[in-house]
């Protein structure tokens, strides 16, 4: 090898990630703003990640050269052990160990690399020396090291990956055989320690020609620099160890060399063996830990499937009977989920397990599954080939409540400041809205009813409302049309661990209203009792109230609700259809208890001759009467659904997820729409969380690409098609509208439409 030196540099940017995920929906963490009015909600923006650039390089030691981004970590914390042991005492030098010398400033690597070969010329040569050097790395250290097979594009390595590369240029200068270091680094947020995550390495092509120990001396000397070892220019028990610059007595790492690989690899964190597995909260919690360094037990099932990992383990026992969710969205690596019953790790009963929870979002792993009250289960959180970094695991418990009603609120207006003074929502602003302790809503609410109006959108698109501690899995709320004014009752469980949250997503940038009607609490409040779709107010035929005209501008009309259409007089807030119809302008409708003043917020929007429905919560006053407020003239439609009232059944919330698409096959197993006349029966129970048993489900349906105008209906298959309509639609429109639906005894929902058109539903809850 002559004299050549071997050189190391460390490159690229360093990232905290601090559990965010690298995408950009749904936000994970977001920084606070201040409310922008008295009612106005506080709410939270999507900040980016908190990156340290590599702006240029500076020397270090002739052939070793930092980035600007790993050098700020290491002079702070020189600047830290100056200050400890006083500058006289302390050299600014790299750290030296028994042997070894590795970058200061640094608790050490993240024990696990995948070392994937980039396309170059000749790189394929290299594969068997780098499997027998990531053998030698298993041995020495016990993590998780593997060559990945075939070649691959990419020019910058993934958190837990080290990149190969031939090429005669590198960022390292002088007559060098190879050039390798560290690439990006990750803080544990608890100890706010760093971690290198990621690494890079050069090869020259002069090294194809080298014997094969002096290549695997370079393979591995390369390596080591990946890993966060230094050069040691001196022997170690009397020998010159690998990551000597340009002298060795060994082809591999030497005991020197080893000291300096243990002195790196990460210490397994507490609850790394099942036996110490951390105990959650029976109410459900949201934990974040640095997993670096965990292991897989011999006797430890494999995950999903998936072996080679290191997993954490968590303890849980349920506090009631019902679905429970547990989801890793937030993680900063590629996560896998097993959840299990017993007491000793090798005689485990699998209750579920998930790898890959969303394939658009990916990465992170999803498991609603039924509890039993009592039931300890355990909860291992695994890497995904040998994966590690920062798991952020919401255990979410069963949710059962009951209902209290409001005068309507508004809480998020986009246009005015109203909670948020940010402008405009997209794809790149989560935007999270406060429900607990905001408008007189206690603290403990674990669901919300909210009225969503989007108004002025730039292009076509969809927007979805979901609970902040869990991923959205392709679930939406609400379509639009560009530059249209579109609202959509929304049910949703608010988030565990942070006072009741709830975050909107947008696919296009728009103006959101959000007004809230009421919530949920697990310890008071109304239950629920569907009904038989009735319509209780039909203004162009005098159906229900004898009404034969439509409302006029600016007119509020009392509509008794309480006694009628199967509601009893005592109900305090009844669930309804509101569709309106021929409108003579674009105008808005509002409801709210006659005994309290009008609100500001509206229940549905429209325009000139459109046909528009809404579902409505309303609440009523002693009485039993709604009032309506019509800003433009306007024929009404009202199908009473079902009602609240001391006796019924409570409102389990869930994370929405998609139980039908007819466009690809999600559900029923379709592709094609629903057919002009045509019913599809579609099974709920055991369907996106919804147990066997449940009574009603709460749905959001969609229509898309219809044929032509026309309506769906929605009803428990044991009983008649009523007359009524969940959503009416025009030709070639995407349109939304929620409906609280009744299930019958086997647990399904029938499903017509007039017109030919593809039909999306998405789950958010259920009553039992």
């Amino acid at each position: 090898m002559g004299r050549r030196r071997l050189s190391t540099i460390i490159v690229a940017s360093v990232m905290s990630l601090i559990g965010l995920p690298l995408v950009t929906l749904p936000a994970g963490a977001q920084a606070e703003l201040p409310a922008g009015a008295q009612e106005a909600t506080p709410t939270q923006e999507a900040p980016a990640l908190d990156m340290i650039e590599a702006e240029g390089w500076s020397v270090v030691d002739g052939d070793l050269a930092l980035p600007e981004g790993l050098r700020q970590i290491q002079e702070a914390h020189r600047a830290e052990q100056a200050a400890l042991l006083g500058d006289a005492a302390f050299v600014p030098e790299a750290l030296l160990g028994a042997g070894f010398s590795v970058i200061d400033g640094y608790a050490g690597n993240r024990g696990a690399y995948t070392i994937r070969l980039q396309q170059s010329d000749g790189v394929e040569n290299l594969r068997s020396g780098l499997t027998l050097a990531a053998s030698r790395l298993h041995g020495h250290t016990n993590g998780y090291f593997e060559v990945a097979g075939g070649l691959t594009a990419q020019t910058e390595p993934a958190s837990g990956e080290i990149l190969v590369v031939v090429s005669a240029t590198s960022p390292c200068t002088g007559n060098w055989v190879g050039c390798a270091g560290p690439r990006t680094a990750e803080r544990d947020p608890i100890t706010n320690q760093w971690y290198l995550v990621s690494g890079m390495v050069w090869i020259h092509p002069v090294v194809l020609g080298y014997s094969e120990a002096n290549r695997q001396h370079v393979l591995e000397h390369e390596l080591g620099h990946a890993l966060g070892l230094l050069h040691y220019e001196t022997t170690f028990e009397g020998r010159y160890q690998i990551m000597h610059p340009y002298r060795y007595d060994s082809a591999t790492f030497d005991s020197g060399d080893v000291n300096g690989l243990h002195y790196l690899h990460p210490t397994a964190p507490s609850n790394d063996p099942f036996s110490s597995s951390k105990a959650v909260a029976s109410g459900g919690s949201v934990e974040v830990l640095a997993t670096f360094g965990s292991t897989h037990e011999g006797s430890e099932p494999a995950h999903a499937g998936v072996a080679n990992g290191g997993s954490v383990w968590y303890s849980w026992t349920a506090p009631s009977t019902g679905m429970a969710e547990v989801n890793t969205y937030g993680s900063s690596y590629d996560t896998v989920l097993g959840v299990y019953t017993g007491s000793q790790v090798g005689s485990l009963s699998q209750v579920g397990s998930n790898d890959e929870a969303d394939a658009v979002l990916g990465g992170f792993s999803r498991l609603v599954f039924p509890v039993v009250q009592g039931q300890t289960y355990r909860v291992a959180v695994d890497g995904h080939d040998g994966g590690a970094g920062v798991a952020k695991t919401a255990i979410v418990a069963p949710i059962s409540g009951g209902y209290t009603p409001m005068n309507p609120r508004r809480i998020i207006d986009t246009r005015n400041g109203i909670g948020y003074t940010g402008g405009k929502i997209g794809p790149d602003r989560i935007l999270t809205v406060q429900i607990g302790g905001n408008v007189g809503i206690p603290t403990n609410a674990r669901a919300a009813v909210l009225n969503v109006t989007v108004t002025e959108p730039v292009a076509n698109g969809y927007l979805t409302v979901y609970p902040c501690d869990s991923p959205v899995l392709g679930a939406s709320s609400l379509n639009y049309s560009a530059g249209e004014t579109i609202p959509n009752l929304v049910v949703t469980r608010t988030s565990v661990n942070n006072n009741g949250q709830v975050c909107i997503y947008s696919k296009s940038d728009t103006h959101v209203v959000v007004d809230i009607n009421g919530y949920y609490t697990e310890t008071s409040g109304y239950d629920y009792q569907p009904l038989q779709p009735a319509r209780i107010l039909d203004t162009r035929n005098g159906a229900g109230a004898g009404r034969t005209t439509p409302l006029n501008a600016g007119e509020t009309w009392m509509l008794k609700v309480g006694g009628t259409g199967g509601a009893p007089s005592n109900a305090a807030a009844a669930v309804m259809n509101v569709t309106a119809t021929q409108p003579t302008g674009s105008g808005y409708v509002t409801l709210w208890p006659c005994d309290q003043p009008r609100p500001t917020a509206a229940n549905l929007n429209f325009t000139a001759g459109q046909t528009f429905p809404n579902l409505v919560m309303a609440d009523l006053d002693n009485t039993g009467t709604v009032c309506i407020y019509a800003h433009t003239q306007v024929h009404l439609i009202i199908d009473l659904n079902g009602y609240f009232a001391g006796t019924g059944t409570q409102l389990s919330p869930l994370t929405p997820a998609r139980v039908l698409d007819t466009r690809n096959g999600v559900g029923a197993g379709r592709t094609t729409p629903l057919a002009s006349g045509e019913t599809l029966v579609l099974d709920v129970w055991g369907n996106g969380g919804v147990p066997d048993g449940a009574d009603a489900a709460v749905l959001n349906l969609a229509v898309t690409q219809p044929q032509g105008s026309g309506f769906v209906t929605l009803w428990p298959c044991d009983q008649p098609r009523p007359t009524a309509a969940n959503l009416n639609f025009t030709a070639g429109e995407t349109i939304a509208n929620l409906a609280v639906t009744d299930l019958d005894a086997q647990g399904q929902v029938c499903i017509y439409t007039l017109t030919a058109t593809h039909v999306v539903l998405d789950v958010s809850g259920y009553t039992s």
